[in-house]
């Protein structure tokens, strides 16, 4: 990957000194060019992050039962979180080095280990979340916005709901499906 940062770098270098003689045509001192701000870096970061995570929605096989976070800075993507499959995780890699703007990556995904246990309860989870009620309308979204994490019995939900009761509630939920040792609520709340 130090080749690809170096010649990115490289690829900068060049094309600000190649503005150097533009700058002086237009009156401008040479000594003076445009420098990118904190300001204007991290509102970069912040749309190259909006197009990752809009591409990472968009993988065929992401679903309800991954859960993939990032973070940018200065074209340096950090993906981490968990998926259920090994390809899952070199594929959206794959995905977040072909977005216009990213350097590099940094794949810290891990993969949930194969279980027919918590392959159970993802199923039962699901089924008992959005089949309720309270959150019947998010099952019909391509994405829902609920994702069920289970390693090994331990069950964490992510993503975003309307509400507190409805945070609560899918807690609840998962709290009372059998075969659940423990669950960790880290559903945000979108206004």
């Amino acid at each position: 990957m130090r080749p690809r940062l170096w010649t990115a770098a490289a690829a900068l270098a060049m094309s600000a000194s190649s503005a150097m003689p533009a700058l002086a045509q237009e009156g401008r001192s040479p000594a003076m060019p445009h420098v990118l701000t904190v300001s204007d870096t991290a509102q970069a970061d912040a749309a190259l992050a909006h197009r990752i995570a809009e591409r990472v929605r968009r993988y065929v096989n992401y679903t309800i039962f991954d859960d993939v976070n990032l973070t940018v800075n200065n074209g340096l993507v950090t993906l981490y979180g968990r998926v259920t499959q090994p390809y899952k995780a070199k594929d959206l890699a794959r995905i977040v080095s072909r977005v216009n703007g990213v350097l590099e990556v940094n794949n810290e995904l891990g993969v949930l280990p194969v279980s027919i246990h918590d392959d159970r309860l993802r199923s039962s989870l699901a089924q008992q979340i959005y089949r309720d009620p309270v959150f019947s309308r998010y099952a019909i979204h391509v994405n829902p916005p609920i994702h069920i994490i289970v390693e090994r019995g331990q069950v964490t939900l992510t993503g975003a709901v309307n509400s507190l009761v409805e945070r609560q509630k899918a807690e609840v939920i998962a709290r009372s499906t059998f075969g659940v040792f423990n669950v960790e609520n880290r559903l945000r709340i979108d206004s």
